[in-house]
């Protein structure tokens, strides 16, 4: 599903192709189509993790988190509550990115 990230002032920060993990705790973002630099900038350089995604019709907040998964940085949203199914939950992520601790 493509996917928007928007910074808690309600600047968009990018799009990208989402998928949920089998939870719906975590909306990985395996390619960012527009914005790298917007969120390479909002999380390296401003600090800020604080995130709303619009995808599917649903709207979650949660925390941007990234990761480098194949020598391919991967970005993730580990939300407050579980996406809704409007979402359609894909395959599971990575072992690696299901062991991280969810800090909200």
């Amino acid at each position: 599903m493509v996917a928007a990230i928007f910074a808690d002032d309600e600047l968009e920060l990018a799009r990208g192709t989402a998928r949920t993990t089998a939870d719906g705790a975590v909306l990985v973002f395996d390619r960012v189509l527009e914005g790298k630099g917007r969120l390479l900038r909002y999380y390296f350089g401003e600090g800020r993790r604080a995130v709303r995604v619009e995808a599917g019709g649903a709207t979650v907040r949660g925390t941007l988190q990234t990761r480098w998964l194949d020598q391919q940085r991967i970005w993730l949203v580990r939300v407050r509550n579980p996406v809704p199914a409007a979402t359609e939950p894909a395959s599971p992520a990575p072992a690696a990115v299901d062991a991280q601790p969810v800090t909200v």
